[in-house]
């Protein structure tokens, strides 16, 4: 199994089956893929049936494509940011994601003088450059406070969100710790 393969994993681990809770937004999901996801992956509109019966491997293979690939995320290194960052992009959309990584590096880089990285949510050379010089346990630190402060904001905004406010929670801390990349491997 490579290293994406396994954070694809950890994903559909983390996301569990098929869930229609009445207080989420995106609707039913199936291995975390809501329907408008699996609608974009297969061209055209997806039902709660296709949801339903959504397999595995169809699942995997829109996490690869959408979350990992097309972005540019398997350019990340080290692998467990990697998998936190993905993790984000699952969760917020990649283009959050990738502007919190961007963010927290020019927290960092603002430090030394450095020219700031544009927060496009893209992630190109510049962005992947500017990771060698950074706190990589601080960059983890940093982006799970943003994730933490995301999710406390939607349940500001939306009280029928506080049912998943632990789960969010306890899945962005469950990044931190000494170990996480013999986690991940």
């Amino acid at each position: 199994m490579t290293i994406n393969e396994k954070i694809v994993s950890n994903i559909l681990q983390r996301e569990g089956g098929f869930v229609a809770h009445p207080s989420d937004p995106g609707g039913p999901t199936n291995f975390g893929i809501t329907q408008n996801t699996l609608g974009r992956f297969l061209g055209r509109f997806a039902t709660v049936d296709d949801i339903r019966n959504l397999t595995e491997q169809m699942a995997r293979a829109i996490y690869m494509k959408n979350y990992i690939v097309e972005p540019n995320l398997d350019e990340i290194d080290p692998v467990d940011l990697r998998d936190l960052v993905v993790d984000c992009a699952v969760n917020h959309g990649v283009t959050t994601a990738v502007k919190w990584l961007q963010t927290a590096i020019n927290e960092q880089i603002t430090k030394w003088g450095m020219t700031l990285l544009v927060v496009d949510g893209s992630l190109g050379p510049k962005t992947k450059k500017a990771l060698s010089y950074v706190n990589k346990d601080r960059l983890f630190e940093q982006i799970i406070a943003r994730r933490i402060e995301f999710y406390c904001q939607l349940v500001k905004d939306d009280l029928n969100k506080i049912v998943f406010l632990m789960g969010w929670i306890k899945r962005a801390l469950s990044f931190l710790g000494r170990d996480r990349e013999i986690w991940i491997l």
